[in-house]
């Protein structure tokens, strides 16, 4: 679906909702892998902290580096892996992993909401910094913290078909 609109605040006014698939339960060391077409369990993989919130992808999304868009779901609500939730974007946290853009759709389940705010920004900054000590190679920068207008315009341009 394309959103059309004429002005910011017809832009802040938009609920759009979306399904985000969980790979991490927040509070575990474990991030599944899945396949993003089939949602096929593949394996998983083990991190150096626990993930602060459920984490996942948005189906139906692909970007530049192959991968569907990425979501951390701000909320205290527990949220399983393998199943999918009705979400809504709430924000957008800038990431840089080498040379490619790998930014993180904030989100929150439908009916809730969340500050987003630079106490949440550090808390992310700092469990994606620690993941990463993992790959030395690796070099990840962590941008600003955008609205949600933001999240629904990446969402849309990262959107298959």
């Amino acid at each position: 679906m394309r959103i059309e609109w004429n002005s910011i605040n017809e832009l802040k006014a938009i609920r759009l909702m979306m399904t985000v698939f969980i790979e991490a339960e927040a509070g575990s060391f474990k991030k599944r892998r899945y396949d993003e077409e089939t949602l096929k369990l593949l394996g998983y993989s083990m991190t150096r902290k626990r993930y602060p919130y459920p984490y996942g992808f948005i189906p139906g999304t692909r970007t530049d580096d192959g991968d569907a868009v990425d979501s951390y779901v701000i909320t205290k609500t527990p949220l399983k892996a393998g199943q999918a939730y009705e979400c809504e974007p709430a924000g957008l946290l800038e990431m840089i992993e080498g040379d490619e853009t790998d930014h993180k759709v904030l989100s929150v389940p439908a009916g809730e909401t969340a500050a987003m705010d630079e106490t949440l920004k550090r808390e992310l900054e700092e469990f994606i910094l620690e993941i990463f000590k993992r790959y030395p190679d690796a070099h990840v920068r962590i941008g600003r913290l955008l609205p949600k207008e933001a999240a629904l315009r990446h969402i849309e341009e990262n959107r298959v078909g």
